[in-house]
Order: C-alpha cells, then structure tokens, then sequence
C-alpha cells in the first residue's frame, strides 16, 4: 500500500465522531482569504475535506464549493449535509480530476501535512486561476480551557507519539510531512508571489465529554486502538477518569488556536 493510500485509511473508522467533536472553521481565515482575493470566489475547492466541516464553511462565501476527499467514509458524512452548492468528489489532493484554473481559492484545513507537498503544491498550481489563493488551516492541540486537562493531553500524546514511533506495526501506517513546514513549503514551491503565516483563535463551549472525544477523534489514538489497542487502554482509561473529575460535570470555554498559511499565485 502507498503512503497516500496508507494516509486515507488511517481515518476510516471514526468519521462520525470527527464530525460531531471537531471545532467549526475559523471564519476570520475565510475574511482573510476573501480579502486577499479582492472579489468574491466563484468556485473553492476544499483538499482533504473529510466530513465536510471546512466545505461547508466557505458556502455563503462562494458561488460553489468543491470537496475532495478519498476516504469514503468520511466522504458519506459529508454527503449526509448537503448544501445547494456544496458538492464533493473523490479523489487524492494531489490528483483531484478538477478542471485547470478551474478555482479562485483552494483550501486545506487540518489536511496538508498528510499530503506530499511537492505533488500536492504542483496540482494547486494547476487549480488555481492566474490570481488566484492557497490557504491552509491547522488546529493546535488540545484546545485552552484548564491548564490540567492540557497537561493530561499532552501526556497521553506523548506515550502515543512514542508508540507510533517505536512500534512497528504502527510506524508503518502512516506518513506525514512537518506542519511548521508548510509556509516554506508554499514559498520555496515559486508558484506565488507572496506568502504569509496569521495566527487566528476562536473559542466554543466544551465539557468533559468532548474533551475525551477530542482525543479520541485525533488519527494517533485511532491508529493503536485499530492495531495494537493493548498498548493504550490503560493510559486512555486513566485520561478519561482524571479529565471528567476535573471538569466535574460543568461546561467552560474551549479556546481553539489555529495557524493559517496564505500563498498568493
């Protein structure tokens, strides 16, 4: 099987609760993008859109939005919500069958470090009308909302950074490229004239339960407990008890940190 392929079955199994935990797109990115492009977009094409979530953002923003996405379940939530002029394709980021010059924004939230930049970039050249924009949108995780609950995330994602690394019949399932590559990725590529990072934030109201989901809805955890679940029960067990009797049953803001790369053709 092929990295890319390898990268699409990494997040079979848990599409409906990827949809129902994960934060809504920051609209501040959309404001920016728009006003970058000086016009409103006719056509936005969303690479690796999973569930829809990103798609469907950029709906009152566009006269149609395209989402591309191989995973075919993630692509069957997304179809559950449609849009009048939302539509969604399957197919890899870096050979999308989309026409050339066909999109005036192509966007990839949370998606582009699982896509081979070089490729990748080559096909959003392609995409992109003569003046057209390339922006990316990655989450920080977890969100702020108790110092604790933060230091619990982190260290449950340090045993399942260590046993995706150490573990052979997990390292293999995957291959992802540095998020804090992707500006130099976009500038060094030559395919644009100007090239930013923006720092944006937003915040939703989020209680124990989501927080656990949260975790669970990230490609690591769902990696060992797809193939080794053995190795994690007993960390995942104990996150879950320490983090719901820290929240002790009440709700409180959830900030959500982001960091989003624009590259103007």
């Amino acid at each position: 099987m092929t990295n890319h392929y390898k990268n699409v079955e990494r997040f079979s199994g848990f599409a409906d609760l990827y949809e129902d935990v994960r934060p809504s797109f920051p609209e501040e990115a959309i404001a920016l993008a728009c006003s970058d492009l000086r016009r409103k977009p006719a056509v936005v094409v969303d690479l690796g859109s999973g569930t829809g979530l990103s798609t469907r953002a950029w709906s009152d923003h566009a006269q149609l939005v395209i989402g591309v996405e191989p995973n075919e379940e993630m692509l069957e939530v997304a179809e559950k919500q449609r849009i009048a002029n939302v539509e969604y394709q399957r197919a890899l980021a870096h050979d999308t069958g989309l026409q050339t010059g066909c999109a005036d924004i192509v966007s990839c939230a949370q998606s582009f470090h699982w896509m081979e930049p070089h490729t990748t970039l080559q096909e959003i050249n392609r995409l992109l009308t003569h003046d057209g924009l390339f922006i990316t949108i990655d989450n920080e995780w977890p969100p702020v909302s108790d110092w604790q609950a933060e230091k619990l995330y982190q260290t449950l994602f340090s045993k399942v950074n260590h046993l995706e690394l150490t573990e052979p019949n997990l390292r293999d399932k995957q291959r992802r490229w540095a998020k804090e590559n992707h500006l130099i990725n976009l500038s060094r590529s030559g395919y644009f004239r100007f090239t930013r990072q923006v720092l944006l934030s937003k915040t939703e109201i989020g209680d124990a339960d989501r927080f656990i989901k949260l975790a669970l809805s990230q490609g690591g955890i769902q990696n060992i407990l797809k193939y080794q679940p053995d190795l994690i029960v007993d960390e995942l067990a104990e996150f879950e008890h320490s983090v719901k009797d820290l929240f002790g049953g009440q709700p409180r803001q959830f900030y959500f940190s982001y960091r989003a790369n624009i590259g103007v053709k």
